[in-house]
């Protein structure tokens, strides 16, 4: 968990020890049974998504697609101050370009960072 703010270390920090106080399980998310317990297997992507849709249509979120939580990723951390090339690493991608093609942040971005010059 190298890369995680630290609240969401400890809460996932908790979350394994409630999903599995020996430590024996590898996965991190796991499926939980109509009687509520814990289920020793992994939870597909597609399930992870399916849930995720169905959070979003609670919160009355419009569709979404994993490649669109990429994208968020990719255009909010530049806005926080990390650097493309940091950013790329995080996206595990090989090169800037890719990265490039995710940033969603358009002109006021720009103007944002020229104003941050303080030259005028």
């Amino acid at each position: 968990m190298p890369y995680l703010p630290a609240r969401a270390k400890e809460a996932v920090g908790e979350w394994l020890l409630v999903r599995d106080p020996g430590g024996g399980t590898t996965s991190l998310l796991l499926p939980i049974n109509k009687a509520g317990r814990i289920d020793d297997r992994w939870l597909s992507l597609q399930a992870v998504l399916g849930i995720l849709q169905r959070v979003g249509e609670s919160a009355v979120v419009d569709e979404f697609a994993l490649h669109d939580m990429l994208r968020t990723f990719i255009t909010s951390l530049p806005d926080v101050g990390a650097e493309l090339h940091v950013v790329s690493q995080l996206a595990g991608h090989v090169s800037m370009e890719t990265t490039k093609l995710y940033d969603r942040r358009g002109e006021q971005a720009k103007m944002r960072a020229v104003e941050r010059l303080g030259l005028g």
